[in-house]
């Protein structure tokens, strides 16, 4: 790696930093319906969840903030939600990762955005065990653009995106005859139906795979009663959107 790559790849990390500071706005209010832009445009400035004071411009950075504060409000000296520093941190690196796979470029753009969707969403997962709707129209667009970009063609896409959706549909109303009762996760199979939109069918088979054998490892492990299936969807999608063919080419 030369200088130039190594200097790059530390301001990509410390963009990424912004962003996922930034992050952290919709992760927390989207899912309770608030306006996400903080003091602009109408919204109201962040503040400590427990005692209200309003944080200062070095608070909105958690991963320094975390180190600095031990993880604890200045004012009132609770804990602050860890899931701040793990949004923060994750945008972080995967600015940095980006990079390095992609270098500066649209496909770089694009990959980076559909990351901080899927990073939000785990959180949201974990914390609220919920999809807010708008993220997922966010993560559309990034995923739809990249898709054409990479492939040039919109109808396979398409076709793919339908007949995914199709076979979702077609499990979930399987699951409620058999079971007689809807199916717990429906926001998975609507995130696993918009994987669809970014990634090629060998792409997706293997994503699909690794998601069911971590989910299933997830399911037998946890003990907290969180849930981890969308941390476990966000980390396999990420992984196969670095390398499309990781899991199917080593199958094969």
């Amino acid at each position: 790696m030369t200088l130039t790559q190594i200097i790059s790849t530390i301001i990509s990390f410390a963009i990424g930093m912004g962003i996922g500071s930034c992050a952290t706005m919709p992760y927390w209010r989207l899912p309770r319906g608030e306006i996400s832009s903080g003091k602009w445009y109408g919204g109201k400035r962040s503040a400590c969840v427990h005692c209200g004071v309003q944080l200062r411009t070095r608070d909105l950075f958690p991963i320094f903030n975390w180190l600095i504060t031990r993880g604890r409000c200045f004012n009132c000296q609770a804990p602050v939600n860890p899931v701040y520093f793990f949004i923060e941190l994750s945008c972080a690196v995967l600015a940095a990762l980006v990079y390095l796979r992609f270098g500066i470029s649209e496909s770089a753009i694009l990959v980076y955005g559909m990351c901080v969707c899927l990073v939000i969403l785990a959180a949201t997962d974990y914390s609220f065990r919920v999809f807010p709707n708008a993220l997922m129209v966010v993560f559309v667009l990034f995923a739809t653009n990249y898709r054409v970009l990479v492939d040039h063609h919109l109808i396979n896409m398409l076709q793919q995106f339908v007949f995914t959706v199709l076979g979702l549909i077609l499990f979930y109303n399987s699951y409620q005859k058999i079971c007689g009762k809807s199916f717990p996760g429906l926001r998975y199979l609507q995130m696993l139906s918009l994987a669809a939109l970014c990634l090629p069918l060998s792409a997706y088979a293997g994503f699909f795979l690794l998601f069911l054998a971590l989910a299933l490892f997830a399911h037998i492990f946890s003990r907290s009663g969180k849930s981890y299936y969308g941390t476990v969807l966000a980390l396999s999608l990420v992984l196969h959107l670095f390398y499309p063919g990781m899991l199917w080419g080593w199958l094969k």
